[in-house]
């Protein structure tokens, strides 16, 4: 190889690898991006969907409570009735 290609070779070799490094950097330093907006997003999410089961444990709790009230009341006025 006479040496214009290899100094040419050299310098072409030299002169890339910053831009490839910095290439990989660059990957590296977005990919831990996405993943941490990914993961505040799945937080955000589940935070939404706990509190939204809250709320329908406790409404259903509310009325499952007054079913039960209801059906008592009917119970007792049923019992008053028979006993009359």
């Amino acid at each position: 190889m006479r040496l214009k290609s290899k100094l040419l070779t050299y310098c072409l070799a030299i002169g890339c690898l910053p831009a490839i490094l910095l290439g990989l950097v660059t990957i590296y330093k977005s990919q831990q991006a996405i993943e941490e907006h990914v993961y505040a997003q799945l937080n955000s999410v589940r935070s939404i969907k706990s509190n939204q089961i809250s709320r329908y444990l406790n409404k259903s709790k509310t009325d499952v409570k007054l079913a039960a009230s209801l059906i008592s009341q009917k119970i007792s006025e049923n019992n008053n009735q028979l006993t009359q």
